[in-house]
Parts: C-alpha cells; sequence; structure tokens
C-alpha cells in the first residue's frame, strides 16, 4: 500500500476545520470522561443522566443513544474520543461506523484508503 494513502474517515465525516471544530465539544467532552472506569460505570448505569452533564443537542443524544458513529461524526465529535465511547461497548469508532453500513469493518476501512494523509498535504 502506498504509504501517502492511509485510512480515513473522509468518505464518511466532513472535514474538520476551525469553524466546525467546537461543533464536537460535548460529544469530544463526554467521551473523554470515560478514561476513568468510575465514569464508564456511571453511564452504564444510568446513560441519561451522565450524558445530561455534557449538555448534548438532541440530535448528538439520540446518536449515542444509537450508537451511531456517523451520526456522532457528522455532529462534530473527532474519532480520537469516539473510539473511547466505542471501547465501552468493546468495539472500535471503525467497527461502530461500518455496522451502520451493510459492510464489513475491513470493507468501511478500505473506503477509506483514498484520502492522503495529514503528512503528504502541501502546507
Amino acid at each position: 500500500m502506498d504509504i501517502r494513502h492511509r485510512h480515513s474517515i473522509a468518505t464518511v465525516a466532513p472535514v474538520l476545520t476551525g469553524e466546525r471544530a467546537p461543533e464536537g465539544c460535548p460529544l469530544d467532552t463526554l467521551c473523554v470522561s470515560f478514561e476513568d472506569a468510575a465514569n464508564r460505570f456511571a453511564f452504564l448505569v444510568d446513560e441519561d443522566t451522565y450524558c445530561a452533564q455534557f449538555g448534548l443537542s438532541e440530535d448528538e443524544r439520540r446518536a449515542v443513544r444509537n450508537r451511531d458513529i456517523p451520526a456522532m461524526i457528522e455532529a462534530g465529535g473527532q474519532l480520537v474520543y469516539l473510539d473511547l465511547f466505542a471501547e465501552i461497548f468493546a468495539a472500535s469508532a471503525l467497527e461502530m461506523a461500518a455496522q451502520r453500513t451493510s459492510m464489513s469493518a475491513e470493507a468501511f476501512r478500505t473506503q477509506g484508503l483514498t484520502a492522503p494523509s495529514r503528512q503528504d498535504r502541501d502546507p
């Protein structure tokens, strides 16, 4: 495989720009909280109460409730943080996103191999 072509979610996610970055802050903050085992437990015990602390929009809340990684990405969530969410369910965000399609995780991953990595873009 050409080193310039690495996995990307470009086929399922909008480009994260400075203007879009704040859109995913509530989701990202929620997901980062899952680094602490006590927080993962609190989420599993009472998901609605736990999520209420983070000010998620109704669309974000629905995406969390439905375990809909593509919708979370569309809402501005960053994949690196969404993986912390997916790990609660013994999956990766890529696997959870693939479940929303008719593709396997490997087929879903292969679709993303067309976008150049950040290091290959012009400065």
